[in-house]
């Protein structure tokens, strides 16, 4: 896949984000070309770049998550989009000049902000979600937000326009933890929707399954967790819980972005339609599940070392 990465502000195509996308996804092409550094200059060129190289997928990251935004017709993941970088410019980065954090191959090494500069920036700000009310472009963009982002604060901005945001444990930069447990299962999330693939569907029990008696994480339940919803539709299912933000967002930061919005709270789990239920033994009237049960803890799925092994020799079946 043919993936364009734009880079945020005081940085260019030769940052260390772009580096750790083109090393964890090997198979696809990451383009990062050196963004001009005058807003109507870098939205033309961004226009003409995209119209050449048609990219399957657009990441843009704070600035680069402005500018991605209104790059309409292409799938694009926002992360922590500078939205309002004109006051962002005067209020936390300031006037003055600022060098660049990773080098251009114009050989260009700051740049001075002031009030004309910040004023260009306004003035491209002014197109932002133009085409946001169209369904088709709802269903091509997901907002990615830090929940400790110092900097920037616009997923109330995202959420008046567009409709899939996920928080994430982080702040406004991303690092290596980041990309590799927030933005690669989001991008793979992604091109299953562009290649239209529906995996099967899998349910995991919270109680007794992720969380022990004490509401404890279970032992390498994190990570068999993310490693399942890459090659599963995934849904966690608590059956004594309330319907409760609070208790959702803890669970998302315990196990990750694949958690938004894949946790269903019901009395009556054994009625969801699906392929694969993993819970405990005689946790559920597992007669009426449709799929197929697999209790945890029992010699077969002892933990979850040994239920992972089960999966991989299902190979996404």
């Amino acid at each position: 896949m043919k993936i364009l990465y734009i880079h945020g502000f005081l940085s260019s195509g030769a940052s260390g984000t772009a580096k750790l996308l083109r090393d964890a996804l090997p198979d696809d092409t990451i383009l990062s070309p050196d963004v001009p550094l005058h807003p109507d200059e870098a939205i033309s060129f961004l226009k003409r770049f995209t119209i050449d190289e048609q990219p399957q997928l657009i990441i843009g990251s704070s600035m680069g998550g402005m500018y991605a935004e209104q790059l309409y017709g292409f799938h694009r993941i926002l992360v922590n989009p500078a939205f309002e970088i004109d006051k962002t410019l005067m209020q936390s980065i300031g006037a003055g000049r600022h060098e660049m954090l990773s080098p251009r191959q114009d050989g260009v090494r700051d740049i001075l902000v002031n009030k004309a500069y910040v004023k260009e920036f306004s003035d491209v700000l002014a197109n932002s979600f133009s085409h946001a009310d169209k369904e088709e472009e709802q269903e091509m963009v997901i907002g990615l937000f830090g929940r400790h982002d110092p900097l920037v604060h616009t997923r109330p901005i995202f959420l008046k326009h567009y409709c899939h945001d996920i928080p994430f444990e982080g702040e406004h930069r991303l690092n290596e933890h980041i990309v590799h447990h927030t933005l690669l299962p989001v991008i793979n999330k992604m091109k299953d929707k562009i290649a239209s693939v529906q995996r099967p569907i899998l349910y995991i029990a919270l109680e007794h399954c992720i969380y022990d008696e004490q509401g404890r994480l279970k032992s390498n339940a994190h990570n068999a967790f993310e490693s399942l919803a890459q090659r599963y539709d995934t849904y966690l299912i608590s059956s004594v819980t309330p319907n409760d933000a609070a208790f959702d967002e803890n669970v998302e930061i315990d196990l990750g972005v694949l958690a938004h919005n894949h946790i269903i709270h019901t009395p009556r789990p054994e009625l969801l339609y699906g392929d694969y239920f993993i819970m405990q033994e005689r946790q559920f009237k597992t007669s009426i599940f449709l799929g197929t049960p697999l209790y945890f803890g029992t010699p077969d799925f002892k933990d979850w070392d040994q239920t992972l092994t089960f999966f991989e020799r299902l190979d996404g079946q």
